[in-house]
């Protein structure tokens, strides 16, 4: 480097490279905080998946339950929210491409998209299982 006659720059000549020990924990500290981000991140993603999901249970169940708990269309079931799921009331053979591959959380944003067809339905996993086994779930079975 070349300076002007009588100019000392600000480091003096060194070159300042972080010490070991500093350098340690300077990544120690951005660990950490992408930890923490991951984490806030995270709950913020699962808060607004749960969210959704809770509305469109919700909308596909006031009919049967007169209110907004998400509810089975069969049995009832409306204890725990992680049962409930969307059936296709129709074999999902029967569908188009674009919902007949949707599943989870991309399932739950096409039927508000779409403004909730009424081509679906909540059923509980134990429902929803029979029905995709036998076509018809056990409970209706017993009522016929």
């Amino acid at each position: 480097m070349v300076f002007k006659k009588g100019h000392v720059p600000h480091n003096k000549g060194k070159i300042l490279v972080p010490s070991d020990e500093k350098r340690k924990r300077q990544l120690q500290y951005q660990k950490k905080r992408r930890e923490k981000k991951r984490d806030e991140l995270k709950k913020k993603r699962d808060s607004k998946r749960h969210e959704i999901k809770f509305e469109v249970l919700s909308h596909y169940s006031k009919k049967l339950s007169n209110s907004r708990i998400p509810c089975c269309n069969c049995c009832g079931e409306n204890q725990f929210l992680i049962f409930l799921t969307i059936d296709h009331i129709k074999s999902r053979k029967n569908y188009d491409k674009e919902p007949k591959n949707l599943v989870g959380k991309e399932l739950y944003r096409y039927l508000q998209k779409k403004n909730f067809p009424r081509e679906y339905q909540v059923l509980c996993m134990n429902c929803n299982s029979a029905k995709s086994d036998g076509g018809i779930c056990p409970h209706q079975r017993r009522n016929k």
